[in-house]
């Protein structure tokens, strides 16, 4: 049973024991319940809140759509000076009954992220009706409005369309997602800041998937402020350094063409020293590698010890500099993403109590951090097949 199928059948079992217990009064027919499933908040024009919702029709997902056709998804907004009372305005609006107990997704735009999105997401985290547990993305270069506007046309339907999105990039490239109440915890850390994805919505090309959305980066957050974004080989060097990386791919590049590797495992460690200014963390890292395909390169070229060390050499280099990328760039906006400040607590109780009261401003940016990278190649396989080709 598909996600909408359960979804529709949860609402009506629902219904029908609630009428059992105190009856029909008060309770929405199903024809008339609308389930929001995609949650956006912007700041509006004239100041506080707009909040954008994506509903599902349950009482539409029986029909049989025609071919481009996505019944039983509504786009609704309303705007107040306050979130709260912008989400009752969104209810008494509309025609539907809302029911927000399936919210699977709530996307910021840059905006509310700057400002601190703190207070906005603790009403959401802390509403009764809240009992999924939904990611949470920034909308980048476009307002939350947009994107959910634009997921109206893709299919299957927006949410499932947006969540295996979320998902997949999650499993397969650097950029994380991050749950709502993740986020939430991380920001009410004293060393360690919160990271969730940004989202876009390409421009629709007719419907399906030509409007799906992408990830686009990493956000950044000092305490729950978006203060940059890490992109591209960055942000798989932030997944090293944090501990995090897992099945993400890169490149090595192997005149005239390059080789691809997948992370399979890594681990971490990191020793931090005292030394005369301060502090300093050494983060030392064990990768161990796929191979997955190669372009440019002599036949069975990997048979050759040399060559495989010469590929595996790079590829460490590659990596180091990542991870290095990645620490610069969070220093400059002081953004302890990686969690570093967690060590130097742990491992350096003379320096920490001066650190403390300012670590992701001043402490954290001046850490001097040593990284290196040792990578194994455990998996060849039978045959690597060229990257142009698509094959592997």
């Amino acid at each position: 049973m598909n996600r909408r199928w359960r979804r529709a059948a949860f609402a009506l079992l629902g219904g029908i024991g609630l009428t059992s217990l105190v009856g029909c009064w008060g309770i929405a027919p199903i024809e008339k319940t609308g389930m929001v499933t995609l949650l956006g908040v912007d700041r509006a024009e004239r100041g506080g809140y707009r909040v954008t919702a994506s509903v599902d029709m349950p009482s539409a997902s029986s029909t049989s759509p025609g071919l481009g056709q996505v019944p039983g998804v509504l786009v609704r907004h309303a705007e107040a000076p306050d979130l709260a009372v912008a989400i009752q305005r969104l209810r008494t609006m509309s025609f539907l009954s809302l029911d927000f107990s399936h919210v699977e997704a709530v996307v910021l735009s840059e905006s509310v992220a700057r400002e601190g999105a703190g207070a906005p997401l603790a009403l959401l985290g802390s509403a009764p009706e809240m009992v999924t547990t939904p990611w949470l993305l920034v909308a980048r270069g476009m307002s939350a409005y947009d994107v959910l506007t634009g997921l109206k046309a893709v299919t299957p339907r927006p949410d499932e369309v947006l969540i295996d999105t979320a998902v997949e990039n999650r499993q397969r490239t650097p950029y994380r997602p991050l749950h709502l109440y993740s986020f939430l915890r991380d920001a009410q850390s004293d060393t360690d800041e919160a990271v969730t994805a940004g989202l876009v919505v390409d421009a629709a090309q007719g419907t399906g998937r030509e409007a799906a959305p992408r990830l686009t980066g990493d956000a950044l957050f000092r305490r729950d402020a978006l203060v940059g974004w890490l992109d591209g080989p960055p942000a798989l060097g932030w997944l090293l350094v944090a501990g995090r990386v897992r099945q993400q791919t890169f490149a090595v590049p192997w005149p005239p063409g390059r080789v691809v590797f997948q992370i399979v495992r890594s681990q971490r460690s990191v020793r931090v020293v005292r030394q005369g200014g301060g502090p300093m963390a050494d983060i030392r890292v064990r990768v161990a590698l796929r191979l997955l395909a190669s372009e440019g390169a002599a036949p069975n070229w990997w048979r050759s010890p040399v060559e495989l060390d010469r590929a595996r050499e790079g590829a460490a280099e590659i990596l180091v500099r990542d991870a290095l990328d990645a620490l610069r760039q969070a220093k400059r906006v002081g953004a302890d993403v990686f969690g570093l400040g967690e060590y130097v607590r742990a491992q350096d109780a003379r320096d920490w109590p001066a650190l403390a009261a300012h670590w992701s401003e001043r402490g954290f940016r001046r850490l001097p951090v040593a990284v290196s990278v040792r990578v194994t190649v455990d998996t060849l396989g039978e045959v690597v097949c060229p990257v142009v080709d698509g094959a592997c």
